[in-house]
């Protein structure tokens, strides 16, 4: 006889006293009689062997929001940053989930994680920003932005250029421009002048814009063509130098500002 766990009788028995399992339970099972094992709730299997069963591939464990699966259990959360999904999920470490505005159920957006666990949202269709100047080009184009997400706010550090790609190259007052940061126009072309563009298109996500633009620099020019609610904006913007950004308007705002400027959004699914 191997003994595996011990089977209780009924308080009714005339013997009182535990008997043997004839069988090896699995750790996650107890016997319910004799001859007989069965696997403890949250758990399926024959008794012998036994594996957790995983309630959120049924109806998402009916969760509002998002369902982990414990050992022999699950719980249901609404993740607001990718730190939330790595401390219930801890194999997880990059890639897209669905995270929640506020924590709210009813507020899902998609979000890239990156190893440090910054949130990123993907941008389905060109978004870009350019600085012109004498005939030559400077244009990062971006496949993703970083989004800060706090209770209460979300907005982009538009000084972050992790998904991004730059062409061409300028000088302005002994400094080689290469890259510009996400919502800038910018050009040196003369007073009231506006050949830099950027635009803004957040189509396929459920944000807009919310921030005002504003015009800064020498005889600055420059400004925006709202549409869709302001799903999609367009920038012009110049003088002499100058440039159309994010109110307030950083200086000099090309390669990198330093001082993480921001572009707030809001949520309109």
């Amino acid at each position: 006889m191997v003994s595996g766990c011990v089977y209780t009788p009924p308080s009714d028995t005339l013997d009182p006293d535990a008997v043997d399992c004839d069988l090896a339970c699995d750790p996650h099972a107890a016997c319910v009689s004799p001859e007989r094992c069965e696997c403890d709730a949250g758990f399926t299997g024959d008794g012998l062997t036994c594996v957790d069963l995983d309630e959120c591939l049924t109806s998402n464990g009916g969760c509002a929001a998002t369902c982990a699966n414990t050992s022999g259990s699950f719980e249901c959360y609404a993740p607001q940053h990718c730190s939330d999904v790595t401390a219930m999920e801890p194999s997880f470490s990059t890639g897209e989930v669905t995270l929640y505005v506020d924590g709210d159920p009813e507020k899902p957006w998609t979000a890239f994680c990156d190893a440090s666990g910054s949130e990123y949202l993907s941008l389905t269709s060109p978004n870009f920003s350019q600085y012109s100047r004498g005939g030559t080009d400077v244009r990062t184009t971006f496949t993703k932005i970083r989004v800060l997400v706090s209770t209460g706010s979300f907005v982009v550090d538009i000084d972050d250029k992790t998904f991004t790609t730059s062409t061409g190259s300028l000088m302005h007052s002994g400094t080689l421009v290469t890259s510009m940061p996400y919502a800038v126009a910018m050009d040196c072309e003369g007073s009231n002048n506006q050949s830099g563009v950027a635009a803004i298109d957040l189509t396929g996500t459920p944000f807009v814009v919310t921030d005002p633009f504003e015009n800064r620099g020498s005889a600055a020019a420059g400004g925006s063509t709202v549409a869709e609610g302001g799903r999609r904006v367009t920038l012009t913007g110049g003088g002499n130098c100058g440039w159309r950004a994010p109110a307030p308007a950083p200086f000099n705002p090309f390669n990198t500002i330093g001082s993480s400027p921001i572009l707030d959004l809001g949520y309109a699914p």
